[in-house]
Parts: C-alpha cells; sequence; structure tokens
C-alpha cells in the first residue's frame, strides 16, 4: 500500500469519525428533548412507540459508538505503521480489503475468527440476552393487565354494598 492510498483512507476515517461524532451528540440531545413531563393520560400505544422509538435510538447510539471505536483502532495502527498488517498473522492485508473496509484488522483468511471473536466477546459482556433472563427481566415489570381488563366486580366495596340494597 503505497502512501497516496494509505492518506485516501486515513482521510475517509477521520470524516467518517466526525460524522459519527455528531451524529451521537444528536442522538443524545435526543433523549432530553423529547421527554413528557406526565405519562398518566397517554394511550399505552403511544408509550409503545416511544419505547420503540427509544430502544432504536439506543441501539443505533451503541452501533455508532462501536464503529468510533474500530475507526480509533485504525487510526492508531496507521500512526504505529501497523494498518497494512494483519492483527492475526502479521501478513499483509490486500489493499483493495482496506479501501473496501478501512476499518478492519485482519486479512480476508482470519475475517471469520475476529467476527467470531467480537460475538463470544460480547456475549461475555452481557450484549447478547438469554431468553431465560429476558423472561425473568420482563416478568418482573408484571403485566399489561389494565383494570377495565380486569374481573372488578367483587373487589369494589361500594358495589357490593349497592348490589346488596333494592333499588325501589
Amino acid at each position: 500500500m503505497n502512501s497516496e492510498q494509505l492518506q485516501t483512507i486515513k482521510q475517509t476515517l477521520l470524516d467518517e469519525q466526525d460524522t459519527l461524532l455528531v451524529q451521537i451528540k444528536k442522538h443524545k440531545a435526543e433523549v432530553f428533548d423529547e421527554g413528557e413531563l406526565s405519562h398518566y393520560d397517554n394511550h399505552p400505544g403511544d408509550e409503545g412507540s416511544a419505547l420503540y422509538d427509544e430502544t432504536l435510538r439506543r441501539a443505533l447510539t451503541e452501533h455508532e459508538i462501536r464503529h468510533l471505536g474500530d475507526i480509533r483502532h485504525a487510526l492508531e495502527r496507521m500512526e504505529e505503521g501497523t494498518y497494512h498488517l494483519c492483527e492475526v498473522c502479521g501478513k499483509e492485508i490486500n489493499s483493495e480489503r482496506l479501501e473496501a473496509l478501512p476499518t478492519t484488522s485482519t486479512c480476508i483468511d482470519h475475517a471469520d475468527e475476529t467476527l467470531e471473536r467480537k460475538m463470544y466477546h460480547e456475549s461475555k459482556e452481557g450484549l447478547v440476552i438469554d431468553d431465560v433472563d429476558a423472561l425473568e427481566q420482563l416478568q418482573a415489570f408484571g403485566s399489561s393487565d389494565s383494570l377495565s381488563e380486569k374481573d372488578t366486580d367483587h373487589d369494589n366495596p361500594i358495589e357490593k354494598v349497592s348490589s346488596k340494597t333494592k333499588h325501589v
């Protein structure tokens, strides 16, 4: 890889880093802009939409932060002079691969191993949710039954008294 190609990739990474920083700040600012003082009079469907939007925003932000880390790692490797070398075997990474995937740190032969390693570390960090844990977490929040869906005829003491008295 010649120095001109390296400079082009470096500039691409720096531009992408700037874009990601702006997007991350935007996502974090949106959290504070959309808050409501009270959710009392909101329809459950509206709450579901708000929850979906918040979950999507968090997932996008998490992805952007992870990608930002990959960019910074690639820039560090450029400064060290090891950008073009595979982190697993030390062989030179094909320049076309580096142009297509500027944040890659492995040659094509070790690409799957790196992905498997990342997935393993993410599961160890608790980023992958086990189905059993997810069920327990959901059960901790109770159910979505509202009072109108439950049989409340016998729970209300006023209704007990009124059912015993005769209406004239």
